[in-house]
């Protein structure tokens, strides 16, 4: 039902406010303006990253072998390995949970000069030894001609299917390369099929319509590889997570080729299925969180187009007093006023007191950590390694003379000698022992009390200054702290 009086009051307010309305109105349209553009500008990435990866197999993954890190069973680390055929097949025989298994060859000089020839034209392209499953996980489109099938890997054919880029090069405008040959390597293929690429995303590196593939079977057999396999990739039965296969496949491999369990290094592996949903969390979450600051962003502008109340703090009277205050500039000065120096040259290394703490006579206010002369140090430490040398030679002499006496073979004046030189090789040796404490640490061990690395105060009084800090160098002359009395 029409409320006349509603909408006269409507109409009142947008006139007593024009202004503010007029903003509100344009707050409102670009809050939401902007929701509408986030959300889009996340949809479109979204759309833009997934789209070159959505018909590639989601339960997939791919492996390669990479040198171990671990020693294991005799192999030292660092050791370089390949997969073989044999592997393959007992993948195939022991993991139920696999659906398609295709191991790949990267050919020879993939990636450095001119590869494949055709009369005067010639290229340098990715050459690729393939299974047919390969094109159930990686799929590829034929633009002419077919894909590899098993006939070619059975009897070992020397057939190829080429990307576009390849036969742009190898061949002219308007000509069909199926039917024709290519020199690869020094060996004569031919082309079965021109085929594009359904994903952007590339394992193994290169320009994917620069690819040359060919079986599998006939490149290791025409290139002399033995049974090397360079790579392989897998998808998983529906309902089997690719990375409860992905434990299992490298558990499996690295038992075979006397791999540390724990040697996380030694098999590299990309999983498509762990990184798909990692990209779907995060455009979840973006979509999320540009709702959160769409709907916010709204809803702050609400609040700032509400009027706001006006409010009165009320007050209760209180008895008080004034306080009248004068302020005087100046100093004021002690009548009794000392600094403060170390006994010694070092380093600051604790402070125990700080300005306008009250100290007493002889507290101690800080500890000095002495940073020795090199050349000082290094001679007191000689004449205690020579002292410790004398010590021990007139300590055998001594036992050797006891000994002597003891059977009356030498005069107890010869005998006494030997003691007197004893100790006087020990009193030298502790001598020496407290000159190198002393250098060192500025005390002795007999004398752990008086040290000069300890710094007092000489008065009792109030700590006026502290113009150092701890850590800092100093020199007997500069001051530690002033005091007051």
């Amino acid at each position: 039902m029409f409320d006349l009086d509603l909408w006269k009051e409507i109409t009142d307010a947008l006139k007593k406010n024009r202004m503010r309305s007029i903003m509100t109105a344009f707050g409102v349209f670009w809050g939401i303006f902007m929701l509408i553009i986030m959300s889009g500008a996340g949809r479109a990435l979204e759309n833009g990253i997934l789209d070159g990866v959505k018909a590639i197999a989601t339960n997939s993954a791919f492996f390669w072998t990479e040198r171990t890190s671990k020693p294991f069973k005799g192999f030292q680390r660092g050791r370089g390995w390949d997969y073989k055929n044999a592997d393959m097949q007992h993948i195939r025989a022991n993991l139920r949970d696999v659906k398609y298994l295709s191991p790949r060859l990267f050919g020879p000089d993939s990636w450095g000069g001119d590869n494949t020839f055709r009369g005067i034209q010639s290229g340098a392209f990715n050459i690729y030894g393939d299974y047919p499953d390969f094109f159930k996980i990686d799929p590829w489109t034929p633009i002419s001609g077919r894909l590899l099938n098993e006939i070619d890997i059975i009897q070992n054919r020397k057939v190829c299917i080429i990307g576009e880029r390849v036969a742009e090069v190898m061949f002219d405008e308007g000509e069909d390369p199926v039917g024709e040959y290519l020199k690869i390597n020094g060996v004569f293929f031919l082309v079965v099929g021109v085929v594009r690429p359904e994903t952007r995303m590339n394992i193994g590196g290169g320009q994917k319509n620069e690819a040359i593939m060919i079986p599998f079977s006939t490149m290791q057999r025409t290139y002399n590889m033995g049974d090397v396999v360079h790579f392989f990739s897998v998808t998983s039965q529906p309902g089997v997570p690719e990375n409860k296969l992905e434990a299992r496949l490298k558990e499996l491999l690295k038992s075979r080729h006397f791999i540390a369990p724990d040697d996380i290094q030694a098999i590299g592996s990309f999983n498509i299925e762990v990184e798909y949903k990692k990209y779907k969390s995060l455009f979840a979450g973006i979509q999320i969180l540009t709702w959160i600051v769409g709907v916010g962003t709204l809803f702050f502008l609400y609040n700032k187009s509400k009027t706001k109340p006006d409010v009165f703090e009320i007050e209760s009277p209180f008895m008080s007093d004034v306080v009248k205050k004068t302020v005087a500039t100046g100093s004021v000065m002690p009548r009794f006023e000392i600094d403060i120096k170390p006994q010694v040259s070092g380093i600051i290394d604790k402070l125990f007191v700080e300005a306008g703490d009250y100290v007493e006579k002889d507290q101690v206010i800080a500890r000095i950590k002495i940073i020795p002369d090199m050349v000082t140090l290094n001679a007191a430490q000689t004449r205690v390694n020579v002292a410790k040398i004398n010590f021990d030679d007139a300590k055998l002499d001594l036992e050797r003379q006891q000994e002597l006496f003891d059977k009356n073979v030498i005069s107890y004046e010869e005998y006494k000698k030997a003691i007197v030189t004893h100790d006087s090789a020990r009193e030298e040796l502790v001598a020496a022992e407290n000159n190198l404490e002393l250098i060192k640490n500025g005390v002795t061990k007999k004398a752990e009390t008086a040290t000069n690395t300890l710094v007092r105060s000489t008065i009792t009084g109030t700590v006026l200054d502290v113009p150092v800090k701890e850590g800092n160098s100093v020199i007997q002359s500069n001051i530690l702290m002033t005091a007051l009395q």
